[in-house]
């Protein structure tokens, strides 16, 4: 498996203009790109801007929620890692469940007029 990088996520969204194709077409999140692309300076919105602005003064992922009524995960999607990339790369075994479980999800949604073991639902 090809390793991602930061660069890899920035031409692509220059291509396609979209988050969501971005991480479609490089099988990472949509949370990932956005990411990436605020700490390049390639994207913004108010919520960013907001947390952004509280980062800077200091206050912890925890104090951001609280002080704008959203959850920690919710602040963490708008922060620049602070750990590395996760971009690629060997998965562990626990991100390779989780994306098998997400494709079998996608799988059965997809089925309309039959039940999950192929016969007709009356």
């Amino acid at each position: 498996m090809k390793t991602i990088e930061k660069s890899d996520i920035i031409a692509k969204y220059s291509m396609t203009g979209s988050i969501r194709r971005t991480a479609s077409e490089l099988n990472v999140s949509h949370s990932t790109v956005r990411r990436v692309l605020i700490e390049a300076g390639l994207y913004t919105s108010q919520r960013a801007e907001d947390i952004c602005r509280l980062c800077e003064k200091g206050l912890s992922p925890d104090q951001i929620a609280e002080s704008l009524k959203i959850t920690r995960n919710a602040v963490m999607a708008y922060l620049p890692y602070n750990r590395g990339y996760q971009l690629g790369g060997n998965k562990s075994a626990n991100a390779l469940r989780i994306r098998a479980c997400r494709e079998r999800k996608k799988t059965n949604n997809g089925q309309t007029g039959n039940d999950q073991n192929g016969g007709s639902q009356l």
